[in-house]
């Protein structure tokens, strides 16, 4: 397995990357990748101080590599700030870019009294003229002593210098409504009882242009909508499509029951409030929109995978899901272009989707972590071992159902416990994923405790020609460490992987651009 252990990288700002290659070994289980020839690969791995999270990334034009995230500033005055990155395509840091180092801090939400000052970008898209849009969430308090935090999502338009285009929303900045505007905050202390502003947060970031119109998908959680039956604060899921232009609501994305706002609303609700949870999303050739998530069905069902997909009109796609797995699962909202699954359910197990994107053959693949049983003394009908810690979880979903000749008999569980690993040491987890032309598949995350990636065949079995075993472990062994996941990752036209780090580390992130991956 490689990793980097026997390799010395130059830490900070100033880093001078190491280029790392490494080839497989037999083809083992490759699914239907045949042969034994290794693939060849190299990762440049570059570590700054300079934040301390990565979210988002975007393969800009130039082939340079932009990164968002924050920078918690303890050496300022406490004020978390976001911060926009740019590195070259070889993955240094850009020093032509912000003042010198490569880096840009904006400071969208203020401490103050009663307010953290907190605020944690999530996305970054380049539009056609060079300029950057910049998801945001903000929190919401900016000193007020009266009512708790919430959080607003906020979008911000730069240039290509990373300079704020006042001329764009308020000042540059546009609000993302999800149920709730900021407008109406006050009214959301009165009608829910509750202490604190409504709480928005936006995980992801996609740019549609078909067409020549450049228009933003922006997916996320919040309460629920304004307007709604007793107006209940629990979790909804919401899908929205503005005009790059100047932020406002595509017309041409009118779901069948629009909320404030615009959005397209999802929720599990049965007899009381779910907690619904948003993660990354994807677009598909005509402008449909696929949304992994995943939601807590409820005693003795726990988490299960829930799959949105939108017609470009954000209306579901009648054409995929209407359907619950295992059936025995209760819940009320498996309508169309709506698919829920747990194939671990039975053996009192979980699962949670962080990532799904379609194989040209129209399949979906999903990416995330949960459990094969319910914990270590607990055994799987499946032949997995008993899960101490989260396991990588992957499946394939088709238009109606879960794919049975995808990985082992429709589930994958990638476990270092039948290595005998446990505790931390035993943690898996997938939180991002990239698609290859011939339908393989990189998953980002955690393997054995550790930075890793994944990369699995179109039949979702780990494609062994990559590192003999299809895993490629990546943990930091440069003083000071920094002891961060594998959280974000995007793939350019040229078959460039740039992954980044999150894990709100004092001593900062790392930017890993992985080359050879994608071949056939």
């Amino acid at each position: 397995m490689f990793d980097l252990k026997t390799s010395r990288r130059l830490a900070a700002v100033s880093c001078l990357p190491i280029m790392l290659a490494a080839c497989g070994g037999d083809s083992g289980s490759g699914g239907s990748i045949a042969g034994p020839a290794p693939i060849q690969f190299s990762v440049v791995d570059t570590q700054t101080e300079l934040a301390n999270a990565i979210n988002g990334i975007d393969h800009a034009s130039d082939g340079s590599i932009l990164a968002v995230g924050y920078a918690n500033n303890d050496g300022g005055d406490g004020d978390r700030r976001s911060v926009l990155l740019r590195f070259t395509s070889a993955g240094d840091l850009d020093q032509s870019f912000g003042g010198g180092d490569g880096v840009v801090e904006y400071n969208l939400s203020v401490l103050g009294a009663n307010a953290s000052g907190d605020e944690q970008p999530y996305g970054v898209v380049e539009l056609a003229n060079g300029d950057l849009i910049l998801a945001i969430n903000t929190n919401d308090a900016n000193g007020d002593a009266t009512n708790g935090e919430g959080t607003s999502v906020t979008l911000l338009r730069v240039d290509s210098d990373g300079v704020v285009d006042t001329t764009w929303g308020t000042n540059g900045q546009v609000e993302v409504v999800f149920g709730w505007p900021d407008s109406a905050n006050a009214a959301f202390i009165a009608d829910t009882g509750s202490t604190d502003f409504p709480s928005d947060f936006a995980y992801d970031l996609l740019l549609d242009d078909r067409g020549g119109t450049e228009r933003l998908v922006v997916t996320g959680f919040g309460p629920a909508a304004q307007g709604t039956a007793g107006n209940p604060t629990d979790r909804d899921r919401y899908i929205t499509r503005l005009l790059a232009s100047d932020g406002s609501v595509d017309p041409g994305f009118t779901p069948n029951d629009p909320t404030v706002g615009g959005a397209y609303t999802y929720s599990t609700d049965r007899s009381g409030g779910t907690t619904d949870n948003s993660r990354r999303a994807s677009l598909g050739p005509n402008g449909e929109i696929l949304s992994a998530g995943y939601t807590d069905l409820g005693a003795g069902l726990d988490n299960h995978v829930v799959l949105i997909r939108l017609a470009a009109d954000g209306t579901p796609d009648a054409s995929f899901g209407n359907y619950t797995e295992p059936s025995t699962s209760p819940q009320n909202n498996d309508g169309p272009g709506i698919a829920i699954f747990n194939p671990f359910v039975d053996d009192s197990g979980f699962a949670e989707a962080y990532a799904a994107v379609q194989q040209a053959s129209g399949e979906f693949v999903v990416t995330g972590y949960g459990a094969a049983t319910g914990g270590p003394g607990v055994p799987s009908s499946q032949g997995y071992a008993p899960t101490d810690q989260p396991d990588l979880v992957t499946f394939r979903a088709l238009n109606n159902s879960t794919d049975n000749t995808f990985g082992n008999n429709g589930t994958q569980a990638i476990q270092s416990e039948s290595m005998g690993a446990t505790g931390d040491a035993s943690e898996e987890r997938g939180r991002d994923m990239v698609i290859l032309p011939n339908g393989r598949t990189i998953h980002v995350g955690r393997f054995n405790g550790m930075p890793a990636i994944y990369v699995f065949t179109a039949d979702g079995q780990l494609d062994t020609r990559v590192d003999n075993d299809g895993i490629i472990t990546l943990p930091d062994t440069t003083a000071p460490i920094v002891e961060q996941q594998l959280f974000t990752a995007e793939l350019s036209d040229a078959g460039v992987l740039a992954v980044g780090t999150r894990g709100n580390d004092p001593v900062g992130v790392r930017m890993l651009v992985v080359t050879g991956l994608d071949g056939s």
